[in-house]
């Protein structure tokens, strides 16, 4: 129980304690004293000794601080909060968009591998294919100078062993009983003498290789292109009078332009590019997308009636700026029914400057007369009062001319 009894000392040092507590509204320069305000222009913690040097500066109880403070902070923490799932969406977007991206490199990486296995499959082919010709047509041409030879040198071989045979004869003595035996020799010579040899070539040893190899390295070297764009559909932009009204039956253009993150437009081609034209009743109007190759795109279409339409434009399944766009289709146009009414009221009025005002002669020109911009034209007359007719010369003169002149 004795634990339990406190002096009178500790007590009132206890309730000093939590009137402080260490790090709660606390002083920051003055340990032990309580600040209740805080100087908003300072925006620290004031307590009694610290108000001398904060005079006149504007001070909210340090409560109302707090919970002002807390009060922006849970608002602040709510609009973050908010941003989240939006950032969420952005993020698992993105990675999507990676993710698509990872898989179109895999992609095109396997479509190179086949290509280029096909072509080495086709130039190897090929390759076989002149081989075995080189061979058949060297082995018909082979065959005919190799019967050619082996003719030449059967008839070399007859004819050089009967002319050895023959000197061998000769070479001996005449004698009756060979008499015979040289006759048949001398008529084996005569026949071997007009026998027909081939002694022309019956073939020749062209073999050439005609390889137009310059067009092909060109086309290995051109072979294939990545093709891609920086355009996003956040920047990109439609205009044109296919977005301000469309004309039944006639065919309206809308300029689509690709930019990339920053705004500026790409100067190339080839993006994904899809346009929708949608009916009141839901059915979908066919246009097409013409391609400059410059970065812009042009989307002509036709609507078949009247009505209130939509048009979708997307970049790379994303719509750009401003799409949908709301299409108001009419059977005429309005500036083809107001230029009809203007038409109509044409000629009830006086056209500007059609009739120069008359002046008389020798009177100055008021200010308030416009001057003659073509050519000026200077009247010379001359009056006879016995016959009251006059004789008019009109002489045209440049505009920059200048001419006083006085009829009398």
């Amino acid at each position: 129980m004795e634990t339990h009894q406190h002096s009178p000392d500790s007590s009132s040092e206890e309730c000093t304690v939590l009137e402080a507590p260490p790090g709660k509204n606390t002083c920051p320069h003055h340990a032990g004293k309580v600040a209740e305000l805080l100087c908003s222009a300072c925006q620290c913690l004031l307590c009694e000794d610290c108000m001398s040097d904060h005079e006149g500066h504007p001070k909210v109880a340090l409560s109302q601080a707090l919970e002002q403070h807390r009060s922006s902070l849970q608002e602040r923490l709510g609009v973050a909060q908010n941003r989240l799932p939006q950032i969420l969406d952005a993020l698992s977007f993105v990675k999507e968009i990676l993710q698509q991206l990872t898989n179109q490199r895999t992609s095109i990486e396997e479509d190179i591998q086949s290509s280029f296995e096909d072509l080495h499959k086709q130039l190897d082919v090929r390759k076989s294919v002149l081989l075995m010709e080189l061979e058949v047509t060297y082995g018909l041409k082979q065959k005919v100078l190799q019967a050619q030879v082996d003719s030449l040198v059967r008839g070399e071989g007859d004819v050089t062993a009967a002319c050895a045979q023959t000197e061998d004869t000769l070479a001996g003595e005449a004698c009756g009983a060979n008499l015979q035996a040289e006759r048949e020799l001398g008529e084996k010579l005569a026949e071997l003498a007009s026998i027909g040899l081939p002694c022309q070539p019956e073939e020749n040893d062209q073999l050439d290789l005609v390889m137009e190899t310059d067009g092909l390295r060109k086309s290995i070297h051109n072979l294939g292109t990545i093709v891609t764009t920086s355009a996003v559909a956040s920047q990109s932009e439609a205009m044109g009078i296919g977005l301000e009204q469309c004309i039944v039956g006639h065919p309206a253009s809308v300029t689509i332009v690709t930019r990339d993150k920053s705004g500026g437009a790409c100067k190339s081609g080839n993006a994904i590019l899809s346009a929708e034209v949608f009916t009141p009743d839901g059915s979908i109007v066919d246009g097409e997308i013409v391609d400059h190759k410059n970065g812009t795109y042009e989307f002509v279409y036709t609507v078949p009636k009247e009505g209130n339409f939509s048009l979708a434009l997307r970049l790379y399944d994303q719509h750009i700026k401003g799409s949908p766009f709301k299409l108001t289709v009419s059977r005429v146009s309005p500036s083809t029914t107001t230029g009809a009414k203007r038409r109509g009221k044409s000629p009830g009025q006086k056209k500007k400057g059609s009739k120069r005002a008359s002046s008389a002669l020798g009177t100055p020109r008021r200010k308030t007369q416009n001057p003659i911009e073509d050519d000026l034209i200077f009247r010379i007359g001359e009056r006879f009062l016995w016959t009251g007719k006059c004789s008019v010369h009109c002489l045209h003169l440049p505009s920059n001319w200048k001419a006083h002149h006085q009829v009398r």
